[in-house]
């Protein structure tokens, strides 16, 4: 499928193929925060949420030893980006290593 360079074409969930890696990766992100908050009996609402509650309680604590500062904000910044190339791939490999980073919080299988 060619798409002309600008173009935004929006699939079923409404969100432009441009900016489809972007909400991806945000999602991602908020979801892998939503581990240990849930094992502090903590739920929220939003994805934004998620990342805020996360650096609250655990980067602010100082349990993450001073890496993911600023976490929510970050991720917020990332998606305000024009959804280019560049910025998609940003935003992924910065999500990607914040998955890989949550995963220490997953227990082992008995």
């Amino acid at each position: 499928m060619n798409v002309p360079v600008g173009a935004r074409y929006r699939y079923k969930s409404g969100v432009p193929l441009d900016e489809r890696p972007v909400v991806a990766a945000a999602v991602a992100a908020a979801a892998a925060a939503r581990v240990p908050l849930y094992q502090r009996l903590v739920d929220p609402f939003t994805d934004d949420e998620a990342l805020w509650e996360f650096e609250n309680l655990f980067v602010l604590s100082g349990q993450t030893q001073g890496e993911w500062q600023e976490l929510s904000s970050r991720f917020v910044e990332l998606q305000g980006y024009s959804p280019t190339e560049t910025a998609a791939n940003t935003l992924l490999i910065k999500a990607r290593s914040f998955v890989d980073y949550c995963d220490k919080f997953v227990p082992p299988p008995a």
